[in-house]
């Protein structure tokens, strides 16, 4: 029903709620210059220039935890992780409660499938500042993905009560999941319906909240909430593998109530979406054999 994606160190970066390290209140001098420079080349986009930088005030002032936070970050960006480990290891060595680099070497672990490296990451990050909101987010997506929906459902309210993550459809989207699977319908549709007023494309959301319609016995609803999804996607396979099975459903009870001919259609509208769905295929093979028998 609902397509599950591998932990990748891409999803983090390119989240709303990337995740940056706190501004430290700096001197008036040289090195503070250079990073304010170095910061607003990141944000630029301009990470090499910006890496160079960072790399120079941590020749000259190697206890700099902005500096290499920030590096680390770049590092991940131009995907040398192993560069990027290094960097958040140097903070922890000398500040182990550094929250921005608990998180992302959890982030590092979690795409490693070191999960409980990962986890202990993520547990440090809260106990330094309870309410580090990428801490609770990440714990809520390793909860969800093993199972446990009370406490993934836990995690991802307390990231959305910190503030960091109201706007965020991907916060909105697993609470939407979380309550599904917890048979809240209402609360999950609001959730998806959220999502979708800022990420109007989201695949999954749609994909969700069709699937929500359809268990709740409204038929259109699912159906054109997928036919949305393929506007964004036109070859999606999950949402044409949906449409076909509702269309394969309504065709068999037209079919079981006598209506062969409007069966049909709907067998077809199911071979649409789905050319090679088995059930479609045998029912117009077997309706088309009753139809020749009886000479029509």
């Amino acid at each position: 029903m609902i397509r599950r994606r591998p932990y990748l160190i891409f999803i983090a970066l390119a989240a709303s709620f990337v995740l940056l390290a706190p501004a430290p209140a700096f001197a008036a001098d040289k090195v503070a210059d250079r990073l304010v420079e170095a910061a607003g080349l990141h944000e630029a986009g301009k990470l090499d220039e910006a890496a160079g930088i960072f790399a120079c005030v941590l020749d000259d002032a190697p206890d700099s935890s902005y500096a290499a936070c920030q590096l680390g970050l770049i590092r991940l960006k131009q995907n040398r992780r192993q560069s990027a480990a290094r960097l958040f290891e140097k903070v922890l060595e000398h500040d182990p409660s550094n929250g921005f680099a608990l998180v992302w070497s959890g982030v590092l672990h979690l795409d490693a499938g070191e999960d409980d490296a990962a986890h202990d990451c993520f547990v440090r990050a809260l106990e330094a500042e309870p309410g580090d909101a990428n801490a609770h987010y990440f714990l809520g997506v390793m909860a969800a993905a093993i199972g446990d929906r009370a406490e993934a459902l836990s995690h991802f309210r307390a990231a959305q009560a910190a503030g960091e993550h109201v706007d965020d459809p991907e916060i909105h989207f697993r609470l939407g999941r979380a309550f599904m699977a917890e048979d809240m319908a209402a609360s999950a549709r609001l959730e998806f319906e959220r999502c979708l007023a800022i990420a109007p494309g989201h695949l999954d959301a749609l994909d969700a909240l069709g699937w929500l319609y359809l268990n709740e016995g409204y038929v259109e609803e699912a159906i054109e909430t997928w036919h949305r999804g393929l506007d964004v996607s036109p070859r999606d396979a999950q949402l044409r593998a949906n449409l076909a099975t509702v269309f394969c459903r309504q065709a068999l009870e037209l079919q079981e109530s006598g209506e062969a001919g409007r069966a049909m259609l709907y067998w077809r509208k199911a071979q649409r979406f789905e050319p090679n769905n088995r059930a479609a295929a045998f029912y117009l093979r077997r309706l088309k054999r009753q139809q020749a028998s009886l000479g029509r």
